[in-house]
């Protein structure tokens, strides 16, 4: 049988494990890293949650767009207009500024979509 004095050698025949130290500093850098990527997500959020005021157009995380209407800071709620007369209140979390639409995306939306037969979608029908 083994004593516990001679399985856990103390002083300086314990000997010193560079590998021990290495994953030491690993784990520091990875939670540091952690910490300084939560934290820019959280000003990013609030500096997101600053542009929605009344009259910005928004999107909502479902994907609905509309413009902001009024927001109430304690409820931490803002009403959006989704369409004339439509008014509906979203979680400030929900709502970001909307992204630009691109020239190209604006143009083909303004344009009236072409029937042809009983497809509608653009489908072209073969012979």
């Amino acid at each position: 049988m083994t004593s516990l004095t001679n399985a856990y050698p103390v002083g300086a025949d314990a000997g010193f494990d560079p590998a021990s130290l290495v994953l030491f500093a690993l784990l520091l850098l990875m939670v540091f890293m952690m910490i300084t990527r939560s934290s820019r997500a959280r000003k990013q959020l609030a500096e997101q949650r600053d542009k929605v005021q009344p009259g910005v157009r928004v999107m909502s995380t479902s994907g609905i767009f509309g413009t902001v209407v009024s927001r109430d800071d304690e409820a931490t709620t803002s009403e959006v207009e989704i369409a004339p007369g439509t008014v509906v209140t979203f979680h400030l979390g929900a709502l970001t500024p909307a992204p630009e639409t691109p020239a190209g995306i604006a143009s083909a939306q303004t344009q009236p979509a072409r029937e042809s037969g009983s497809h509608a979608a653009g489908v072209e029908e073969t012979s």
